[in-house]
């Protein structure tokens, strides 16, 4: 598995988890914006699917690498 999928999958697992139980600031160059649990379930719910698209397309990039160099014969 590569670092891209391992990273996507930790970040789904644990920092979105993180973000709901905890509240998050989003950092702009004009300053930070704050929000607890209950005010940012909208933009948590958003970088969900975000996180989930990504992975399931490195996941397909590196399924497609894998069944390249089975057919070429060469090593991963």
């Amino acid at each position: 598995m590569s670092f891209a999928i391992d990273n996507l999958g930790y970040s789904i697992s644990k920092r979105v988890t993180s973000m709901e139980d905890a509240g998050f600031s989003i950092s702009t160059n004009y300053g930070d914006m704050s929000f607890e649990p209950e005010e940012a379930r909208a933009i948590i719910r958003e970088v969900r699917k975000l996180l989930e698209r990504k992975l399931a397309k490195a996941e397909a990039v590196e399924a497609k690498r894998r069944e390249l160099a089975k057919i070429e014969g060469g090593a991963l």
